[in-house]
């Protein structure tokens, strides 16, 4: 009941406009109200994903760093999870303020409403980079993969990385 909410919320603030079709990030968190944080907050579950990937070659006998995962919960957690090849995850976690979690869900809005978005890659020793939301059933959508940050993209990664800073 409480992920139904938060999608009607979401498809109510998408109808009722102010989200940028052509930058995503601009827009959508401009509508998000308090009332609409707090709501947002009280449903259980995923709300955004925002994973870097090692893109090189390693030896695959090392100890490298494979990804780290910033994941947001709907309850504003924030969890950095540090991957390496062998050994055990680097876990840190900490709660987000209303202003960027009004941040954060506008880009999600803008970035639904463009549809999945893959930016290409110059080459694999690259990292990946993937943003994604999670829809009303759990299942993780992608919004965009790629290896340089846009513009929106940046902004969103400064967010979530000025908490493990």
């Amino acid at each position: 009941m409480k992920r139904t909410i938060g999608i009607i919320l979401a498809v109510l603030m998408i109808f009722a406009g102010g989200c940028s079709k052509d930058i995503a990030g601009r827009g959508g968190g401009d509508i998000v109200t308090d009332q609409d944080i707090q709501a947002l907050r009280e449903i259980e579950g995923p709300l955004f994903s925002y994973t870097v990937s090692n893109g090189g070659e390693e030896d695959i006998t090392s100890d490298f760093h494979t990804r780290t995962c910033y994941d947001l919960d709907h309850d504003g957690t924030l969890t950095r999870s540090v991957c390496y090849n062998i050994s055990d995850p680097e876990v840190t976690e900490t709660t987000i303020s209303d202003k960027d979690y009004r941040t954060v869900y506008g880009f999600i809005l803008d970035s639904m409403e463009l549809g999945e978005q893959d930016l290409g890659r110059r080459g694999c020793d690259t990292p990946l980079l993937t943003f994604c939301y999670y829809d009303e059933e759990g299942e993780r959508q992608i919004l965009y993969r790629c290896d340089e940050l846009g513009d929106s993209q940046r902004e969103i990664s400064d967010i979530l990385l000025s908490y493990f800073d």
